[in-house]
């Protein structure tokens, strides 16, 4: 059964398919992070086919399209190959045939399933973050270099998400207290903060 949340997510990314759930065997040794290769690879080595499309993620904050790469076998199933940094399973999967992998890395899209302000807050925190992490030529870069003033706002960003997640799951909203204990409200304290930053990036 299809969440509503989840049709609104699947109309966001113009999916034609439903998600299916696909077995999890992860290469030894692989790297995280870094499916586009690692399924290349294993053609190679295996035969079959690399096949593009979206992870599917829900939490209880948002639901997520995670733009990835499986494995399908020569006998037609499909396999997520690439190591998760918690240990899972299956994966929800939907395919994408218009999708195209040109090196460069492609940002979540991110659904507010809950219409609290704060969680689009967050999904404005982790789309800054990831401006900034693929600013011009770092696209391509698969390590992460930064210095000076875009380490500390990454750091900021960073730091963010976890604070604005917590506030989330204990009920407040942009009209609560601020975390940081100011005695302001958080829409104009540490929100303000990280919305401003976000939209400098």
């Amino acid at each position: 059964m299809i969440s509503e949340d989840l049709k609104k997510l699947l109309t966001k990314i113009n999916s034609e398919f439903d998600p299916i759930l696909i077995r999890c065997i992860p290469e030894k040794g692989a790297e995280l992070d870094n499916c586009f290769p690692l399924v290349e690879s294993k053609v190679a080595a295996n035969g079959g086919y690399s096949v593009l499309g979206w992870h599917i993620r829900e939490s209880k904050l948002l639901v997520e399209a995670i733009f990835h790469a499986v494995w399908k076998r020569e006998d037609g199933e499909l396999i997520d190959i690439s190591p998760k940094p918690v240990p899972t399973k299956e994966i929800l999967f939907v395919q994408d045939p218009c999708a195209s992998y040109e090196g460069r890395q492609i940002d979540n899209i991110r659904l507010n399933i809950l219409g609290n302000r704060l969680v689009d807050d967050l999904i404005e925190v982790c789309e800054a973050s990831y401006r900034l992490q693929n600013k011009g030529e770092r696209a391509y870069q698969h390590a992460l270099t930064l210095k000076g003033k875009e380490a500390q706002a990454y750091q900021v960003f960073e730091n963010a998400k976890p604070i604005i997640e917590m506030m989330v799951l204990q009920g407040l909203n942009h009209q609560s207290q601020c975390p940081c204990n100011s005695g302001k409200k958080y829409k104009v304290c540490h929100g303000k903060l990280f919305r401003d930053l976000a939209k400098s990036i």
